[in-house]
């Protein structure tokens, strides 16, 4: 007896897709990434002052540690300021205890000159004939330290470069270290940020714009 043998179909399905569907055209991908440059047009700067902004608080803060130190060791010499009869400053030595001797706290993160451990300028008129704190007149207006990120030669930890006054310039040495400004630290403690001031090189001790100076009488 023959077996009858069932055939077997299977079913296929079809789609129909059209041929313009889910496509983008040349047009489209050009307006896409045009889109997307222009984006990175606008981002770019805002990415930038960010990181900026970001090395300027990160000196700020070192300054503010620096100010510190300065006020214990102040505290522990009678109300004195660091006496040194000429320049360099041996701050390491002197002040180097009151911030752990961390060789962070003295370089600024804007300060490429890789010879250099200390990237600011201390106040000589502080530092001579054992000058105490509470003979500043007006601790708030008188700098203890600024910026000064030397280029010409180098700054080590034990050789802190010290000035009786300041130049106006737009040089990155004094004003312009962070965003066309930099920061001071002043006898108070505090820490300011300064736009720079276009003078010509003048030396001078004030800078009367902003009442502020490096001379403890004023």
């Amino acid at each position: 007896m023959r077996l009858r043998t069932q055939k077997k179909f299977s079913l296929r399905c079809y789609r129909r897709t059209s041929p313009d569907h889910g496509a983008f055209s040349l047009v489209e991908l050009i307006v896409v990434f045009a889109a997307v440059g222009l984006l990175g047009l606008l981002v770019a700067p805002a990415r930038r002052g960010a990181a900026e902004l970001a090395k300027q608080t990160y000196c700020a803060n070192n300054l503010r540690q620096l100010g510190l130190a300065y006020q214990q060791y102040i505290g522990d010499w009678s109300g004195r300021f660091p006496t040194v009869t000429a320049p360099p400053f041996n701050g390491q030595r002197l002040l180097g205890r009151y911030y752990d001797g961390n060789k962070t706290a003295l370089h600024c993160p804007t300060d490429k000159t890789v010879t250099n451990d200390v990237s600011y300028y201390y106040n000589e008129h502080l530092s001579y004939s054992g000058l105490r704190l509470r003979e500043v007149l007006h601790p708030a207006q008188v700098v203890n330290l600024r910026e000064f990120h030397n280029t010409n030669a180098p700054m080590p930890a034990t050789r802190w470069p010290g000035a009786i006054g300041w130049t106006y310039d737009h040089g990155p040495g004094c004003w312009i270290a962070h965003r066309e400004g930099s920061n001071k630290l002043f006898c108070d403690g505090s820490v300011r940020w300064y736009r720079g001031i276009l003078g010509g090189g003048i030396w001078t001790n004030t800078w009367d714009e902003y009442e502020i100076s490096a001379l403890p009488t004023y």
